[in-house]
């Protein structure tokens, strides 16, 4: 896409990260959710490196509500960063524009953890590309750190769970990681996600269609027609004895037409999908 082509040239974003969770927001309805991430390579100190990003149709109406971060880094005390900042960006999709809609900067203890909770000032612009990002102060992260993020976004600031919990809509109620996975339109985003066992995928509806399924190639599960409405959502949790096993599956209704098609990798030595998966 050009305009992330142009994104990635104006912010310097080259760290790729494996996303194993990420933030679903509508017009009609805000959810904290958390974030469990996998480093993939070396995150620099002083880049942006982008989490997670969508396209939002209308204008979200988040000015005057209130941001709460809760985080932590699983590295050695010596090793962390003084600071970690959080930025969401907006992009406009038909000038390629950049606005700069929210940041924050967070103190990381000697424990890992970070937390602060702020208030957003200006609405999320209509059709434009959301993208969500973090920045490491002072020290870079090493390669395969894992970073747990809880991002909430609440109407009163009393409304924010306190530190050291996360208990806001769609938080997950697994004892694992939740993976979510938008279900868009003609296409699941993203395709492949690699996770543990006890982890829960979580696929949400973020498309207009309402004929979208999930359904696994071995029939371990099908969703049926569950994505009736935008924010619909169907979970699939794995087992210690699905572990270094890969699921392929797809959306029985446009996997022929669009190939429409994902996997899940459970476990770190789970066979890599088909091609196409």
């Amino acid at each position: 896409m050009k305009i992330r082509s142009k994104i990635l040239q104006l912010l310097f974003l080259t760290t790729p990260l494996v996303l194993s969770g990420c933030i679903f927001l509508t017009a009609d309805a805000l959810q904290s959710l958390k974030l469990y991430i996998k480093t993939g390579d070396v995150i620099r100190a002083g880049k942006l490196t982008e989490i997670y990003s969508a396209i939002y149709p209308t204008e979200l109406k988040l000015k005057n509500n209130w941001v709460k971060i809760l985080g932590r880094l699983e590295v050695d005390a010596s090793d962390l960063p003084s600071k970690i900042q959080v930025d969401v960006v907006s992009v406009d999709s038909n000038t390629e524009r950049i606005y700069y809609r929210f940041k924050m900067t967070l103190k990381v203890k000697n424990d890992g953890t970070f937390s602060g909770i702020k208030k957003f000032k200006k609405n999320l612009r209509a059709e434009t590309l959301q993208s969500w990002m973090i920045k490491s102060i002072g020290a870079d992260i090493d390669s395969k750190t894992k970073v747990a993020i809880c991002i909430e976004v609440v109407k009163k600031k009393g409304d924010a769970s306190k530190n050291g919990t996360c208990t806001g809509n769609g938080s997950g109620t697994s004892s694992g990681n939740v993976v979510t996975v938008e279900v868009r339109d003609n296409s699941f985003v993203p395709q492949s996600v690699q996770i543990n066992p006890g982890d829960t995928v979580r696929w949400v509806l973020t498309g207009s269609d309402l004929s979208h399924t999930t359904t696994a190639m071995d029939s371990t599960w099908n969703s049926g027609f569950a994505f009736q409405a935008a924010g619909a959502t169907f979970e699939q949790t794995f087992t210690a004895g699905d572990n270094n096993q890969t699921f392929e599956y797809s959306c029985s209704t446009h996997a022929t037409c669009c190939q429409m098609q994902g996997s899940i990798q459970v476990g770190e030595n789970a066979p890599a999908p088909r091609p196409g998966y």
